[in-house]
């Protein structure tokens, strides 16, 4: 869930932010499984733990179990018959590991890690 009023305050806290992708939560996600989707091959299927469990769908090849990486809570959408929460943040030097306590805010993150979840936050926002 988006969870937009719950944790406006942490959010405010950030100062003057104008940034689309702290819209939704970032948050400190361990890894608890990773394996196949069961109907779309080339995407792998999360079980995370932010302070509960959840899960994740993704593109990307070598999730590690056990690792923390950076997740940003969006909208629950079906992908493939399977419902995913949020989306890992990453760029062309892989996902964003981090060094967080399990479902914690993380403050602030590099730009170069926000492009997919600004974009979808815009999408989002103009109702595509």
């Amino acid at each position: 869930s988006l969870n937009i009023l719950y944790n406006l305050p942490a959010r405010l806290a950030l100062g003057e932010v104008s940034e689309p992708a702290y819209a939704v939560d970032i948050r400190a996600g361990r890894i608890l499984s990773a394996s196949a989707h069961p109907g779309r091959k080339e995407l792998t299927l999360c079980k995370v733990s932010m302070g509960r469990a959840l899960t994740v769908i993704t593109n990307v090849k070598g999730v590690e179990e056990g690792a923390t990486y950076a997740i940003s809570l969006l909208p629950p959408r079906r992908i493939g018959g399977v419902l995913s929460e949020g989306m890992f943040l990453g760029s062309e030097d892989g996902l964003l590991k981090v060094e967080k306590g399990e479902g914690e805010l993380l403050r602030r993150v590099e730009d170069k890690y926000l492009k997919e979840v600004r974009r979808e936050v815009l999408t989002f926002i103009r109702g595509d």
